[in-house]
């Protein structure tokens, strides 16, 4: 094997690695005021807001017209269809919401992460996660994260602030088996009196290996390839 070689074969096993850690589906998806699952793929996961209260405790609306996260993304994940940019929660001090998916895909799922906007539209905000309950076994009320926002944008409607909170790094179990539940849930902490916003909610898995099999064999037809030109 010559340098060319052992280069290309090096490259197609670092790319398959990278891509087998980063690469995230998203499933379960709301925007801002919108139905359950926005934007996820429902032969998967079947998803509910358990409690929509969201938005709705001591606020003018649930569907917060006119500011929304602009970038187009859940979190920092811009797939599949983007989110809605007219379309946002607004929040305040001491609300929560609940999220409950089902496993119906017909073979085990792993979870990767937990996927939010968030902006200190007039007050500072934290976002707590917590595996609430379900067929995963982890405790009850366990907290996954949490993420406080660092930049005030006041009533500009510029860009939100992007929160990604792995599974795989907070939770014991985190592969979801076929027709198995789980209930995740957020809560909201605002410094003040005024109101935050919270869009582009979204929970993604890792893909299946199939996947990364694809990739794998695309390298290697190409390393086969070159292999027999350089012997030509």
């Amino acid at each position: 094997m010559n340098h060319t070689q052992k280069f290309l074969a090096a490259a197609a096993i670092t790319f398959i690695g990278a891509s087998a850690a980063s690469a995230q589906t998203i499933v379960a998806a709301w925007d801002g005021g919108q139905g359950n699952n926005a934007a996820g793929d429902t032969s998967v996961i079947t998803s509910a807001l358990v409690d929509s209260s969201l938005g709705t405790k001591g606020v003018s609306s649930h569907a917060w017209s006119g500011k929304s996260s602009t970038d187009g993304t859940w979190g920092t994940v811009g797939t599949p269809a983007a989110p809605d940019n007219s379309l946002g929660w607004q929040v305040k001090d001491g609300e929560s919401q609940t999220f409950i998916i089902e496993n119906t895909s017909g073979a085990d799922l792993t979870l990767a992460s937990f996927h939010f906007d968030y902006a200190d539209v007039f007050d500072a905000m934290t976002v707590s996660l917590y595996y609430d309950s379900g067929d995963l076994t982890e405790s009850d009320n366990t907290l996954l994260g949490s993420v406080t926002t660092s930049t005030t944008i006041g009533n500009g409607n510029n860009d939100w602030e992007d929160a990604n909170i792995s599974f795989a790094a907070t939770l014991t179990d985190f592969v979801l088996a076929n027709a198995d539940s789980a209930t995740f849930r957020i809560d909201i902490s605002v410094a003040g009196t005024g109101a935050s916003g919270l869009d582009n909610i979204a929970i993604s898995i890792v893909p299946e290996p199939s996947s990364y099999a694809l990739i794998s064999g695309c390298f290697l037809m190409g390393f086969v390839a070159l292999r027999r030109r350089s012997r030509s």
